[in-house]
């Protein structure tokens, strides 16, 4: 990246030593500084590390929250900027870019990049949300970019746990080292907000705060809670019970609402019921259990859902947080190409074990053959009965919102899951992103 700056000794920052010339200053990081002598030779005389370039731009003031876990990183981010936005200017930092939350106003201040960009970047939005007069930056640390020391130099009043499930395992070798990188996040004595219901996280245990929907021995506890319309729970903190009654589905759901709660209580002064409160009509992110269709007749309910759950356990609890009053469940799934092989099986096992009837089809196969990762995917439920695999995914949709119709007019309400590409307006294939929405062929699909 290169940052034009004015009034210093250099014209720009940049992290790229074969962009540098003596016009700039070089920003060192964990990875480049092997360059550093190279730069020198170019006659560059400025070089900063983070830590300098943050006092430097005087972003200490800035709260900074950190979410990581394999599912809910997007959801808790922003269930967070939900509940302080009337309170505070408030960035948000992930998959889709930076937007600062302030009020009813939303504003995008820096495009889509990697889940965790580089640090220089996060430096960068930083900046912009100081001088748009933010308070608070939360922002989304995957395990690359927690491997990668994409968040060298930062500080963080928050640092937030979900969960931990198969994932990413074509970039860590197993489920132990990727829990291990993931828990060196958590080895620091910064305030933490940690799920004691994952089995596979380390933490240093100081300024922590757990949370869990299982364990009594949680700071904070949900107890009495129910599904049927929405989420509601009470909410045990410091011995005293809170009650809480949220628009968003599933039990998962439940602990990302746990999960931002502690952050909030561990950066603002907030009245717990002012925070459930403030909690309570956040719809969810678009693409995370969106709700993009829905009909009545005869006294019975079709609803069409998107979401993003790539992983096992994500299609898990999706799917189980939609099974109640007797709904039929249809599901469209498929897995990315040129990534976690092993989770291939284990998602069509995990889809067809909480679904009435299950499409496999394509999603994202990158440079793979959609036939060969297709072909993986059955092999986890093959000689099993209720599913049919459909190659092209427009089709897929197509076929499962049919079959959907066809359990409406018997009379049974029915709930039609599409998963992996959530809000996604491409499909990646042989390297390039061609346009394709799953919302949309429901759009279209629906009138015909």
């Amino acid at each position: 990246m290169k940052i034009e700056v004015e009034g210093e000794g250099y014209k720009y920052i940049t992290d790229n030593s074969q962009e540098i010339d003596g016009e700039g200053a070089f920003f060192l990081t964990y990875h480049n500084r092997k360059y550093k002598k190279e730069a020198e030779k170019k006659g560059v005389e400025y070089f900063l590390g983070a830590e300098e370039l943050i006092k430097k731009w005087g972003l200490e003031k800035i709260k900074v929250i950190g979410i990581t876990g394999t599912n809910g990183k997007t959801t808790v981010s922003n269930l967070i900027a939900h509940a302080l936005k009337n309170d505070f200017k408030v960035a948000v930092s992930g998959t889709e870019g930076v937007f600062l939350h302030h009020g009813e106003a939303v504003e995008k201040i820096a495009p889509r990049t990697h889940t965790t960009p580089e640090i220089l970047t996060t430096l960068n939005n930083l900046k912009a949300t100081k001088e748009a007069g933010g308070e608070f930056f939360i922002m989304e640390v995957s395990s690359h970019g927690i491997f990668q020391k994409r968040i060298e130099g930062l500080k963080f009043a928050s640092k937030v746990f979900t969960n931990l499930s198969q994932d990413h395992l074509d970039f860590h070798r197993n489920m132990e080292e990727y829990a291990r990188v993931k828990s060196s996040f958590f080895s620091d004595n910064s305030p933490k907000v940690i799920n004691l219901d994952d089995r596979w996280i380390r933490y240093n245990r100081e300024n922590l705060l757990t949370y869990s929907l299982e364990k009594v021995e949680a700071d904070i506890l949900a107890q009495n809670y129910n599904f049927k319309d929405g989420i509601e729970s009470e909410i045990i903190y410091k011995d005293k019970i809170y009650s809480g009654k949220f628009q968003l589905r599933g039990e998962f759901n439940l602990s990302n609402i746990l999960a931002s709660l502690g952050a909030i209580i561990q950066t603002t002064n907030l009245k717990i019921e002012d925070i459930l409160a403030k909690m309570a009509d956040f719809r969810g992110v678009g693409g995370r259990m969106e709700l993009v269709y829905e009909k009545e007749q005869g006294g019975v309910k079709m609803e069409v859902l998107i979401d993003y759950a790539h992983t096992p356990d994500a299609i898990e609890n999706v799917l189980k947080s939609l099974k109640s009053g007797g709904k039929k469940i249809i599901t469209v799934v498929g897995a990315g190409g040129n990534r976690d092989r092993e989770k291939r099986p284990l998602m069509a096992q995990s889809a067809l074990e909480n679904s009435d009837y299950l499409f496999l089809t394509s999603d994202n196969p990158r440079w793979e053959e959609p036939e060969k990762i297709l072909k993986d995917m059955e092999g986890g439920i093959k000689g099993r009965e209720n599913y049919l695999v459909v190659e092209n995914r427009v089709e897929a949709v197509e076929k499962a919102f049919r079959k959907s119709e066809e359990i409406l007019k018997k009379g049974e309400n029915v709930i039609l899951t599409i998963l992996g590409k959530g809000d996604e307006d491409y499909m990646e294939i042989k390297g390039e992103k061609n346009s394709y929405s799953d919302k949309e062929v429901i759009e279209r699909v629906s009138k015909n």
